[in-house]
C-alpha cells in the first residue's frame, strides 16, 4: 500500500503549557482515509498575547474551488494507481495462464506422441504375427505338397516296376498278374483315400487360419496358434 504524503495542522498557541497535534492522512486498502491524531511534547510556554482584533478570515470561492480541485485530483490519482496496480495484476495473471496453457499443451503432445509410439508398435507386432502365422501355413502346404509328389513319384516308380515285370511275364503267370492287378487296385484306393484325408485336413487347416486373419484387430497369441 503507498501512502499518500502526511497533512499535518498545528492549532494557534494559547498562553500557558500547550499540546501540540497533528493530524495524519494515510490511504486504507478499500480506498477510503484514515486520520490518526497524535498528541506532540508540550511547547514552551510563551507570552500572553492578545487577542487579535482582526477579523476572521473569510474564504473565497477560488479558494473552495481550488481545494475542491486539488481534492478531485488527489481521487483521480488514487484511482489511477488502483487501476495501474490492477492491469498489473490481470497481466500477472495473464502470465500465469499463459505459463499454465504451455504446461498443458506440453503435456497432451508428451501423452500424443506416446500413444502414437504404442500404437504404431502394436501394429508392427500384429504384422509380425501375421506374417509369422503365414510362414508356417506356407511351410505346412509345402510338407503336404512334397509328401503327395514323393507319393505320385513312388507310385509311377511302383507301377513302372510292375509294368516291366507284366511285360516279361508270360500267360503261366496270368493268376499272379490278376492278383497283382488287384492289389493294384486296392493301393490306388488308399493312396487316393490317404490324398483325400491330406487335402481335407490342409482346407481344414487353411479355412481357421483365414477365420482367425479377418478377425478385426484381435491380437491372437502365438501361445493360442499352434500349426500342425
Amino acid at each position: 500500500m503507498i501512502l499518500k504524503p502526511l497533512v499535518r495542522t498545528r492549532p494557534p498557541r494559547r498562553t500557558g503549557m500547550l499540546m501540540a497535534t497533528e493530524v495524519r492522512c494515510k490511504e486504507q486498502s478499500k480506498g477510503g482515509l484514515k486520520y490518526e491524531l497524535v498528541l506532540a511534547d508540550p511547547c514552551m510556554d510563551s507570552p500572553l498575547r492578545k487577542p487579535s482584533t482582526s477579523p476572521p478570515k473569510s474564504i473565497s470561492a477560488e479558494d473552495i474551488e481550488k481545494k475542491l480541485k486539488e481534492a478531485e485530483e488527489r481521487r483521480l490519482s488514487l484511482e489511477a494507481m488502483k487501476l495501474n496496480q490492477l492491469n498489473e495484476k490481470m497481466s500477472r495473471l495473464a502470465e500465469v495462464n499463459q505459463k499454465k496453457e504451455g504446461l498443458t499443451a506440453e503435456f497432451q503432445e508428451s501423452i500424443r506422441q506416446n500413444y502414437e509410439k504404442k500404437i504404431e508398435a502394436f501394429k508392427e507386432n500384429r504384422e509380425a504375427h501375421i506374417k509369422s502365422i503365414q510362414d508356417k501355413q506356407r511351410e505346412h502346404v509345402s510338407r503336404v505338397e512334397e509328401v503327395r509328389k514323393s507319393l505320385d513319384a513312388q507310385t509311377q516308380e511302383m507301377l513302372a516296376s510292375i509294368q516291366k515285370k507284366i511285360e516279361n511275364a508270360n500267360e503261366a503267370r496270368e493268376a499272379q498278374i490278376a492278383a497283382l492287378q488287384e492289389r493294384l487296385r486296392n493301393h490306388d484306393k488308399h493312396i487316393a483315400d490317404v490324398r483325400k484325408q491330406l487335402d481335407e485336413q490342409v482346407d481344414e487347416k487353411r479355412e481357421k487360419i483365414q477365420k482367425s486373419l479377418t478377425l478385426p484387430r484381435r491380437t491372437v497369441l502365438p501361445s493360442t496358434v499352434s500349426c500342425r
